[in-house]
C-alpha cells in the first residue's frame, strides 16, 4: 500500500500542495481529478519518489519513501508520465526492455526478464510493434508501448498521468480495461484523468483537488457527484447511465437527449 500524508510542496512561492493525503490500496484504481493547475501531476511525482514534498511523507507499506533506494524504488513503483518524448531511434521491444532495467543484473537480461517483457507486449496488444522503429509510430501505439514498458518492471505501483491523451476512442476504452486488468492482477493504480465519465468506469476510490487542496475523497461512486465536481470545476454536471449500465457523467446543466438519470449517493 502507498500512502501519502500531509504533503506540502511550495514551487517559486506557490503553495501547489497543501495538506494532501492519499491511499493507494493493492487491487483498486484511485482517480485523480481537478482543475488546470490542482496539483494532479505533481502529487503523482511526490507518489513516485521523484520529487520530495518540504513537509509530509510518503511510505510504502509502512516504509519511507524516501529511504528507499532508487533500484528498490523504481523496481516497486511504475510511473507512466504525463510525456514520454522518445529521442532514440530503437525498435518496439527495446523500449519495452527499459523497464527492467531495474531488476536487470550486470551480465544483462535473464530468462525472468525476457519473460516479463514478453508478458507486458501481450498484456498491451503491442507484439506486432516490437521490430518498428518507435519514432515511426503513431502516438497511440506508442503511448501503448510506453505503457508495455512499465509494465515489463512489474510494479506493485503504477501510477499513470493521463494515459488517454493521444488515443482515440476506441484505444481510450481499451487503456481503460489494460489499467483495471493491471489493478484486478494486484497492484495498486493510480490515474490522473480529465474526462469525468472515464474516471467514473475505472475508478474505485477518487481524489479531487482544488488549489492543491483535496476537495472531496473516497469511493468513486460518492466523490464523482454533481457536487463535489461542480465545486471543483465551477460547472454544472450531470450524471446518468449510458445504455450499458455504465455511468455518464457530462459538463452542462441539460440532460442529453435518450440517457436515463442516475441516482448516485451523496455525497459525503
Amino acid at each position: 500500500m502507498l500512502t501519502a500524508r500531509d504533503l506540502h510542496l511550495v514551487l517559486l512561492g506557490r503553495t501547489v500542495l497543501d495538506g494532501v493525503s492519499a491511499t493507494l490500496q493493492p487491487g483498486r484504481v484511485l482517480a485523480v481529478l481537478g482543475p488546470n493547475g490542482a496539483g494532479k501531476s505533481l502529487l503523482l511525482a511526490c507518489l513516485a519518489g521523484v520529487r520530495r514534498p518540504d513537509a509530509g511523507e510518503v511510505t510504502l507499506d509502512g516504509l519511507p519513501l524516501a529511504r528507499l533506494a532508487p533500484r528498490a524504488r523504481a523496481r516497486a513503483i511504475g510511473l507512466l508520465p504525463q510525456r514520454s518524448d522518445i529521442h532514440w531511434d530503437i525498435d518496439g521491444e527495446t523500449l519495452v526492455g527499459l523497464g527492467r532495467l531495474p531488476h536487470a543484473g550486470r551480465w544483462g537480461l535473464a530468462p525472468e526478464d525476457e519473460a516479463a517483457i514478453e508478458a507486458a507486449l501481450s498484456a498491451t496488444d503491442t507484439a506486432a510493434l516490437r521490430r518498428r522503429p518507435v519514432r515511426r509510430l503513431s502516438g497511440g501505439e506508442q503511448a501503448r508501448l510506453l505503457l508495455a514498458r512499465v509494465l515489463a518492471g512489474t510494479p506493485r505501483v503504477l501510477l499513470a498521468d493521463e494515459p488517454f491523451a493521444s488515443l482515440d476512442p476506441a484505444h481510450q476504452l481499451d487503456m481503460l480495461q489494460r489499467l483495471r486488468a493491471v489493478a484486478a492482477g494486484g497492484a495498486a493504480v493510480a490515474v490522473v484523468l480529465h474526462d469525468l465519465t472515464q474516471a467514473a468506469r475505472l475508478a474505485d476510490d477518487a481524489l479531487l483537488l482544488r488549489e492543491g487542496r483535496v476537495l472531496a475523497a473516497g469511493p468513486a461512486g460518492r466523490v464523482l457527484a454533481p457536487g463535489p465536481l461542480e465545486e471543483a470545476f465551477d460547472v454544472p454536471v450531470w450524471r446518468g447511465t449510458g445504455r450499458d449500465g455504465g455511468p455518464i457523467l457530462v459538463p452542462g446543466a441539460v440532460a442529453p437527449l435518450g440517457i436515463a438519470p442516475a441516482c448516485y449517493p451523496a455525497a459525503g
